[in-house]
């Protein structure tokens, strides 16, 4: 029997697996696109990165699909990043980071639309294999969402 867990909140997010970045709470801080010189930075004149983006927050490359975590705000313009996603011209969103948002803290529920495996961090630190079906939710809370997934279609929802 598939289980379907009770869902309250109402929030949702598609995933990127990364091994460089953990599941980010749907908070927008930061959107545009980078003029970066550098695969691990962002780069934009428009932003206000000092006041909005915080070290742990997670940067989602939607030209490319990868993600990265924050690892320092150099200026109101620039951001490093613990992985080499990012080349100019890339579109990126920069997300609260599931340590720093007390609402994501809890982890989230993850739902695959496509049948595969998924490698996931639980909440308490522990790495799982789940084979799952198209439609299926996994029955743990989740942190993260390994590279590698055959699934396709993951779902964070709060």
């Amino acid at each position: 029997m598939q289980y379907t867990p009770l869902i309250s909140g109402g929030l949702a997010l598609s995933v990127i697996p990364s091994d460089d970045a953990n599941i980010p709470y749907p908070n927008k801080f930061a959107e545009g696109i980078s003029l970066n010189s550098s695969s691990d930075q962002i780069i934009d004149a428009g932003q206000t990165f000092k006041s909005t983006v915080n070290v742990g927050d997670i940067v989602y490359n939607t030209t490319t699909l990868d993600a990265a975590t924050v690892i320092n705000v150099v200026s109101d313009t620039e951001l490093t990043l613990n992985a080499g996603v990012m080349t100019t011209g890339d579109s990126y969103i920069v997300y609260c980071g599931s340590g720093i948002c007390e609402d994501a803290r809890g982890g989230c529920v993850i739902r695959v639309n496509a049948t595969g495996n998924v490698t996931v961090t639980t909440m308490s630190g522990e790495i799982v294999l789940f084979t799952v079906q198209a439609g299926e939710y996994l029955p743990v809370r989740v942190t993260k969402v390994a590279a590698g997934a055959t699934a396709t279609g993951i779902v964070a929802i709060w």
